[in-house]
C-alpha cells in the first residue's frame, strides 16, 4: 500500500530469472479508479572473471634498461561490458583502463617504475560489471632484477669475481704470473649468468671464450689461443638471466 506521500515499496519474493524480465504494475486508489503500468527489470547474477596477462616486459623481469621505460600491464575478461574500469595496483599505486571486447591494460609511467626496488613486485587486477557483480581478484607479480650479482672481495667491495686457476697457475697462487700461457680463468658471479672472455692472443688477433656459471655462480672458462709472452689484459663480460650486463677485466703475466 502507499503511504501518505504515496510511496510504495513491495519485495520481489520470488526469484526473477537471470535476462530481462517484465514486470506488470496495477494500482486501484481509494476511489477505485485502476490504472496499469510495467517495469523492465535486467537480472545479472553472473560473476565476471579477470586475468593478468604472463610474460609482463618480455619475460616478467624488470632489467636495468627497462627500468627506464614505462610497463604496460594487460589482460582479459569475461562477462564484462565494454568501459568498465580495471584498477591495477602495483607498488601501492593504482592504476585504471578501460575495458573494451574482453581485453584491458594499462600503463605504469617510466617515473614510477624507476621507484620500483629490487624483488618482486606485487600486482592485483579488479573489476566488477555493470550489475555490480565484482569479479575474484587477479594477482600476478614481476621480478626487478636490475644488476648481475656481486660477490664481496677482500677488502669488501662489490665485484665478480676472476683469477687464473690453481692448476694453471705455476707461480705463487696468491699472483697473477703463470708460465702458462693457455690459463683457465675462473670466478663466481650470479647463478646462470653467461660469461665472454675477450682477449688478444700471440699472434694479435681477438679471440673470444665463452661459459656459463654454475648453480653456484661459479665459472672456469678455458684461454684456448696461447697469450703472448708478458702482460696481458682480459675482458670479462658478463650477461645475467635478467639481461644486466658487467665488464670487469683480468690482468696476467705470461
Amino acid at each position: 500500500t502507499a503511504d501518505a506521500n504515496g510511496v510504495y515499496t513491495i519485495a520481489i519474493t520470488n526469484a526473477l530469472k537471470d535476462g530481462a524480465n517484465s514486470l506488470s504494475i496495477a494500482v486501484t486508489d481509494t476511489a477505485g479508479n485502476e490504472a496499469t503500468t510495467t517495469q523492465d527489470v535486467t537480472v545479472d547474477t553472473s560473476h565476471p572473471t579477470i586475468s593478468i596477462d604472463a610474460d609482463l616486459a618480455g619475460d616478467d623481469v624488470i632489467n636495468a634498461s627497462e627500468k627506464g621505460q614505462a610497463l604496460t600491464i594487460s589482460g582479459t575478461t569475461t562477462n564484462v561490458e565494454n568501459g568498465q574500469l580495471v584498477s591495477v595496483t602495483i607498488d601501492g599505486k593504482t592504476y585504471t583502463g578501460e575495458v573494451q571486447g574482453n581485453v584491458w591494460s594499462i600503463v605504469v609511467p617510466a617515473a614510477d617504475v624507476a621507484n620500483f626496488e629490487e624483488g618482486l613486485e606485487g600486482i592485483t587486477a579488479d573489476v566488477s560489471d555493470v550489475a555490480g557483480n565484482a569479479a575474484t581478484q587477479a594477482t600476478s607479480s614481476i621480478e626487478v632484477d636490475t644488476a648481475v650479482l656481486t660477490h664481496p672481495t677482500d677488502d669488501g667491495n662489490a665485484a665478480i669475481t676472476s683469477d687464473i686457476t690453481d692448476a694453471t697457475n705455476s707461480g705463487l697462487k696468491t699472483d697473477t704470473i703463470t708460465n702458462d700461457n693457455t690459463p683457465d680463468i675462473t670466478g663466481v658471479t650470479e647463478a646462470g649468468a653467461t660469461v665472454t672472455i675477450t682477449y688478444t692472443d700471440a699472434t694479435d688477433t681477438v679471440r673470444t671464450a665463452t661459459g656459463t656459471a654454475d648453480a653456484n655462480g661459479v665459472y672456469t672458462i678455458a684461454i684456448t689461443n696461447a697469450l703472448k709472452d708478458g702482460a696481458n689484459s682480459l675482458s670479462i663480460a658478463v650477461t645475467d638471466t635478467a639481461g644486466n650486463h658487467t665488464n670487469p677485466t683480468q690482468d696476467m703475466q705470461g
